[in-house]
């Protein structure tokens, strides 16, 4: 369950409810061997409390934090719960973002100590990677200059060598860009994952303008990857 780019602030439980309705739905659909959620990946806007600043000090609109924090919280809540109640395994891994590099660590702490250190990794690597069966998939931010599709592809054998040699599915999931993509490089798959959030100031500012809202679950059989479900706002 990969929500990239929610920035919360910009968007509350009021917008995203209907996503988590849906993806509640989803999940009470049946059992799961494993449930995977990653988290970070720009989940609030500002890196502050008091301002309005990203991880880099960048200066954007300052939003809500404490609003954002508590939609924030039910929503994770709402979806971790349903997961452990319907799942064998459930993992919750933490990835930082270029807007909440701080917030979103912190974050991960309250639901580490609501669940566990089994269910909650919040190590800081700007990459992570989970398998399945024969499926491997890498997931980053990517908000670096070099994070082009085939710099990616080649980091990945690089970065997780036995998860890469030892699978045949290998795919890479990546956000930043708020907008679907895909490249197959050599049998690669790296994805550029769609956002459901709202525009904000400067995405409007800079054109940044008419992506398709919505958020992207994949679900895997130990062979391949059988679906990917579209959750719209």
């Amino acid at each position: 369950i990969p929500l990239f780019d929610m920035h919360w602030g910009i968007s509350y439980m009021d917008y995203y409810q209907p996503v988590l309705d849906e993806i509640l739905g989803i999940i009470n659909l049946h059992d799961w061997s494993e449930i995977v959620i990653p988290f970070g990946q720009d989940f609030f806007h500002n890196d502050s409390i008091v301002s309005g600043v990203t991880s880099k000090g960048t200066n954007i609109e300052k939003v809500d934090m404490e609003r954002a924090v508590r939609d924030g919280q039910k929503f994770m809540y709402a979806i971790i719960d349903a997961a452990v109640s319907c799942s064998n395994q459930v993992k919750v891994i933490y990835t930082p973002g270029n807007h909440d590099r701080s917030i979103s660590w912190m974050f991960a702490q309250v639901l580490k100590e609501r669940y566990s250190p089994d269910i909650v990794d919040d190590s800081i690597e700007y990459r992570k990677c989970v398998s399945y069966g024969s499926n491997t998939i890498m997931f980053t931010h990517s908000d670096s200059k070099q994070a082009t599709s085939k710099n990616l592809a080649h980091i990945f054998p690089i970065a997780f060598p036995e998860d890469f040699a030892n699978k045949n599915v290998r795919e890479i999931h990546a956000g930043h860009l708020h907008r679907e993509g895909e490249a197959d490089i050599y049998g690669i798959m790296v994805r550029r994952l769609s956002s459901g959030g709202k525009t904000d100031e400067w995405s409007t500012r800079e054109d940044f303008i008419g992506s398709h809202k919505r958020f992207m679950l994949f679900e895997w059989d130990p062979e391949k990857l059988k679906s990917i479900h579209y959750i719209y706002t």
